[in-house]
């Protein structure tokens, strides 16, 4: 395999666990579906890792690319469902309810 610039293989990594982020936002947490959805890219970036030719000391790196890519991937899948149910912000607050308006904002 070609050798691979670093900042390419992290962008890889990212983009290969946002699906699997996304997906795990839909599961059950500590399922084996949540397991699943963690650790299952994990295989192919130690295979772009070690084929790429970069040593053990990338793999914090790799680590840190990975868990980014699952909260960009569960960030993204939880803005797509505010926007598809009509809402304009992501979350409201616990405190308010259901048939009172959202609270004013200074924006």
């Amino acid at each position: 395999m070609a050798e691979l610039n670093l900042s390419i293989l992290v962008l890889i990594a990212v983009a290969l666990n946002v699906p699997f982020g996304a997906y795990r936002a839909t599961t059950e947490r500590l399922s084996v579906r949540w397991f699943l959805a963690i650790h299952l890219p994990i295989p192919f970036i130690i295979l772009l890792r070690l084929g790429s030719g970069y040593t053990y000391r990338v793999i914090p790196l790799m680590i840190a690319a990975s868990v980014a890519g699952q909260f960009l991937g569960s960030w993204a899948y939880a803005r797509w469902r505010a926007v598809r149910a009509g809402e304009t912000r992501a979350a409201l607050p616990v405190a308010v309810a259901a048939d009172e308006p959202p609270p004013k904002t200074c924006l």
